[in-house]
């Protein structure tokens, strides 16, 4: 009989391969088309997989077929896609067998078990996706570094131990354990793979004298036999496991499977101390012990042998740090399981009533005083309905909210909440996890833990809840509530259940009278509206604003009172910088903000105060109060911090996110904030500590290593900056912003054939109307760098009348600060001072904290159109009322304004033909940082694009050799400094022509043509360009 799997010819009547050990089929059952295995189809990085999984990475071929990394798009976090072979997957039967074990093996909820998710077919490949770990396997570990610590392998043993205990209460076994199926994630913790696969796939072939299930290296006698294996079958494979995790090697080996399967039979397993001395009597014992042929020998139960181990753990050396696995700067795991929201507020919850609840009521003291601290932990979806597990999320919230606002608890936010998991090691996925909530809520003081679950019969939905005593586990009260639909629970069920638990554990006033708003006005009163709001939230703070403005606005379109909907609509509009859209959410907010709770109030007060009424300190007011009044709420110091990054004070922005960290020291949105903040300050380790902190607590999200792309730059790190952007780009291909930065990084490197390239990605790319757009801004920036200003003008004059259209108004203002330049470039000075008027007006207006400033940088604008004019006392005029206005500008701004200021000087004693002043004032022009990869820092930074004043000087004067040494600087990127200018192809032809003059023909003709190969496609009305081309001839026949 022919072997499916390696083709080796076997004796008639064998129910198992010789060579390889496959299962056989009865001969009866054979097929021609059986012979050999049908290909496994593969999948390509960036391509998506059923409608719905991006493929990241292919991981590996296997026995079941290949597995890949891959995006969940719906739910927006990394996985793991393993597609079955289709010769394991040929027939009804194995099918039907894998859902039932898989239906077994999802209801294991274990630290070291791997989540299985779900089992589907696509066009007729079936395949299986569950939780995605970043680590190796434990074969590979032990290949890397041999023999493990006794105290490393013993630790990983008890891991795996605690993981079978729980499957093996739930009657489900492994069967196929191994080293292979045992990955070690990157905080050394061990997490057993793949239940219920192998006694699927084995079914296939099983006939009356059963088949062996298993790997014969860790297979169990019975298995060997074909007989069912039940949990000792799982013992025996951990004795040899931690055998070989001690040795480095495998208690029997052999030359063929065949012969290893024999042995598993027949043989004595060897000491482990005759293959290294220094395994502990105690472990040896327990080993062998594992190891006994007959399975009555063994331990029998995973509980058995935990209790024996942990008699001897005690004494073994450090078996709780980790293994020497790749270094992290987070301690949380970094596995990817559904990400819970980050929440801005409440949530609800339930569950059956239990009887002797009321009776442990009575001896609970109630005395006056501190407020009873309450946290309100996961709730499970017993409703067999997975479209309703965003209510896991909900009604937490939402309870949390209630209790809040009935004032009789100190109640703990749903984020705190989640930090204090992390904090604890624990994924903040794990909020459903009772024993992790005990463990959390006693570090922060918190005394009571809300846990519950919701179900569903028919037209009725019901949540159950239990209140536990956070020090000695005890039941302290239960609710319940029920509804028609799951609407009834924002309508009364939340508002039940609050009530609830307010007369049980409340002060003697709530047992009196409980007078608190509803749920539902303070929140919404559709769950849908709800529910969109979360996602909304949740995409804004990773920073996908169109996805985050689509749900929002579906929330608002639900509930059109939904306040605090509004509010993070006006936060999505100012990331897009539609000033419009932004007001306009922000009145919104503030005209229905008598539906929001007190902390959501001065959220959106002092966002309005900010946006629309343009009073920053009346801003900064209300965060401070918002602070006072709510010491955990680590979302205050966010925003006190932006709003100092926004006023120019860098030490009070990082001593709020300093504060917001302290809080939680994994806050992503402020670990990438204050990434930046050190960046820009030159302490560039502490922000790139920050970002990849950022990035390994948000796997699967492509802004993290935007902004590592960004720092790398700003180091100077050109290829790990691109390849960190290309990798954002795997993961969410929609994410444009990403785009940008490879544009910018080629365009610095005068690469702009590929920088051309990412401009139209970005255009491609683009999720929505507005962001194609700013895409299209860009890339009329770089035509007018690269000299084609005709189109460039074109291209503005069209997008400033769709921003306009749009009520984009600060894009419209940034495009007339942009059409001043081309257009006095261009000799149309009547529209540049129109457009640059427009400006100075909207800046004005906008930002009235800034008025001294942005008047100065006003006047440097004109003082430059005048300078084109020929009219230099006119420029001179500005130029007196920029110096009058830096004395009262301090810090960043007052070093950007004096750069402006001599800049103006020295083109101005220049035009007058006084070079020697113009290289004075020249010299004390310092180049500035760069700002961001942001269309406006990006606008800011590099305008005007023409900064070789000083060489012109110096070339003026006559002194080429300090002409030359100023154009080799600004041709040159430095990647030590900060300067990230983009280079204007015009000083090659300037510093061509310095050559010249220095009769330097060679370098000349260099300089002339990269001048021209990077105006290529420049208007041809530039009389550079014909020049240029008349030099190069000229020198080519010398």
């Amino acid at each position: 009989m022919k072997c499916h799997k390696c083709n080796f010819d076997n004796p008639s009547g064998t129910f198992f391969c010789g060579h390889c050990a496959s299962p056989l089929p009865a001969e009866k059952e054979v097929s021609p088309t059986e012979t050999i295995m049908a290909p496994i189809k593969e999948l390509t990085p960036g391509s998506t997989f059923a409608r719905r999984y991006q493929i990241i990475e292919d991981l590996g071929k296997g026995g079941m077929g290949r597995v890949y990394k891959a995006f969940d798009t719906e739910v927006r976090e990394k996985l793991a896609l393993k597609l079955l072979h289709p010769d394991i997957a040929d027939d009804e039967k194995t099918i039907e067998r894998f859902r039932n074990e898989l239906k077994l093996a999802r209801q294991i909820s274990h630290r070291n078990i791997c989540r299985m998710y779900d089992f589907g077919r696509e066009e007729g490949t079936y395949f299986i996706t569950m939780e995605y770990i970043s680590g190796e396997d434990l074969k590979s570990l032990i290949h890397r570094i041999g023999a493990l610590p006794v105290g490393k392998a013993v630790s990983i043993a008890r891991q795996v131990a605690e993981g079978l205990s729980e499957a093996h209460r739930l009657g489900v076994i492994h069967r196929d354990l191994k080293p292979q199926n045992i990955m070690i994630d990157r905080d050394g913790n061990a997490r057993i793979m793949d239940f219920g696969i192998a006694r699927s796939i084995a079914a296939r072939g099983m006939t009356g004298a059963g088949v062996m299930i298993g790997t014969p290296e860790y297979m169990s006698p019975e298995q060997v036999d074909g007989k069912e294996a039940d949990q000792r079958a799982d013992i025996y494979s951990l004795g040899i496991i931690l055998f070989e995790m001690l040795t480095g090697s495998l208690p029997f080996e052999g030359n063929t499977p065949l012969s290893v399967a024999v042995k598993q039979k027949s043989e004595r397993p060897p000491d482990p101390q005759s293959f290294n001395a220094q395994v502990p009597d105690e472990v040896g014992r327990i080993i062998l012990k594992c190891l006994e042929k007959p399975k009555e020998k063994r331990h029998q139960s995973a509980d058995d042998f935990l209790a024996e181990l942990a008699r001897i753990e005690k004494g073994l050396p450090t078996t709780t740090h980790p293994l020497p696995t790749k270094k992290t700067l987070t301690s949380k795991q970094i596995t990817v399981q559904f990400s819970l929201k980050k929440v801005l507020w409440p949530a609800v919850v339930v569950l059956a009533v239990i009887a002797g609840a009321i009776a442990i009521w009575k001896v609970i003291p109630h005395k006056s005083g501190p407020k009873r601290a309450i946290a309100v932990i996961g709730f499970k979806n017993r409703t067999g309905d997975q479209s309703l597990d965003y209510l896991q999320d909900a009604i937490p919230n939402l309870l949390i909210t209630s209790l809040e606002q009935s004032g009789h608890f100190r109640v703990t936010s749903w984020e705190r909440l989640q930090d204090l998991f992390r904090q604890s090691g624990k994924d903040a996925s794990a909020v459903a996890d009772e024993e992790a909530g005990f463990e959390a809520c006693r570090k922060d003081g918190i005394q009571a833990l809300v846990l519950g679950s919701y179900i569903k019969a028919g037209e009725t939905f019901a949540t159950d809840v239990k209140v536990l005593d956070a020090a000695s586990k005890q039941l302290l009260r239960t609710a319940s509530a029920k509804g028609e639909g799951v609407s009834s629970v924002l309508r009364t069920q939340i508002d039940e259940i609050s009530r609830s638990i307010s007369r049980g554990l409340g002060p003697l006033t709530a047992k009196v009278q409980i007078v608190q708003p509803k749920i539902a006005d303070l929140t919404t009163s559709s769950m849908d509206a709800y529910n969109y709001f979360l996602r909304g939230r949740d995409d804004y703070e990773k920073f996908y604003y169109a996805d985050a403005r689509k749900f929002l606005e579906k929330a608002v379109s639900l509930d059109p009172a939904f306040a605090v909907a509004y509010l993070y609509l006006g936060k999505v509009a100012g990331g897009e910088l539609s000033t419009k859209d932004q007001v306009e959410a922000y009145e919104m907010a503030m005209k229905y903000s008598g539906r929001a709770t007190e902390k959501e109030r001065l959220y959106i007060e002092a966002g309005h105060a900010g946006v629309v009424e343009r009073d920053m300190k009346k801003s900064l007011r209300l965060l401070q109060e918002l602070a006072d009044k709510f010491p955990q709420e680590k979302e205050s110091h966010s925003d006190l911090g932006m709003l100092w990054k926004r006023l120019g004070r860098n030490s009070e922005s990082l001593r709020e996110y300093e504060k917001a960290l302290a809080l939680d020291p994994n806050y992503g949105f402020v670990l990438n904030q204050a990434g930046y903040a050190y960046a820009e300050i030159g302490e560039f380790e502490k922000a790139l500590i920050y970002m990849e902190r950022y990035a390994a607590i948000n796997p699967g999200q492509a802004n993290p290593l935007d902004s590592l792309a960004e720092i790398y730059f700003r180091m100077g790190r050109f290829d790990a900056s691109k390849a960190k952007y290309q990798e954002a780009l795997e993961i969410r291909p929609d994410f444009f912003q990403s785009c940008y930065g490879l544009a910018y990084i080629f365009a610095v490197e005068e690469n702009y054939a590929e920088a051309g390239h990412w401009l139209e990605q970005s255009i491609a790319r683009a999720p929505g109307a507005y962001e194609k757009g700013a895409a299209y801004w860009l890339k009329a920036f770089y035509d007018y760098l690269l000299g084609r200003w005709s189109e460039s003008l074109a291209e503005y004059r069209t997008l400033r009348s769709q921003f306009e259209t749009a009520g984009a108004i600060s894009a419209v203002a940034g495009t007339d600060l942009i059409m001043g330049y081309v257009c006095a470039d261009m000799g149309d000075f009547d529209l540049a001072r129109r457009a640059s008027r427009a400006y100075a007006d909207w800046s004005l207006k906008q930002n009235p904290d800034f008025r001294t400033s942005n008047m100065a940088s006003n006047n440097f604008l004109s003082g430059w159109l005048e300078l084109k004019q020929g009219l230099s006392d006119s420029a001179e005029h500005k130029l007196k009322e920029i110096e009058s206005l830096l004395p009262q500008q301090e810090g960043a701004v007052q070093i950007t304004l004096s750069r402006y200021r001599w800049l103006l000087e020295a083109e101005i004693a220049l035009a007058r033909n006084m070079p020697d002043k113009a290289v004075e004032a020249g010299r004390k022009i310092t180049p500035g940082n760069f700002l961001g990869m942001n269309i406006p820092d990006v606008l800011g930074y590099n305008i005007p694009f023409l900064k070789d004043v000083l060489a012109r000087a110096y070339w003026k004067k006559g002194d080429l050799d300090a002409a030359v040494a100023e154009y080799q600087r600004l041709t040159t990127i430095d990647p030590k400094s900060q300067v990230r200018y983009l280079i204007h192809p015009l000083y090659h032809y300037r510093l061509g022509r310095v050559y010249e003059e220095k009769a330097d023909g060679a370098k000349a003709a260099a300089e002339y043509k990269k001048f021209l190969v990077n105006w290529k496609a420049a208007d041809p009305t530039h009389p550079e360009l014909a020049d240029a081309r008349k030099r190069l001839a000229a020198l080519s026949t010398r």
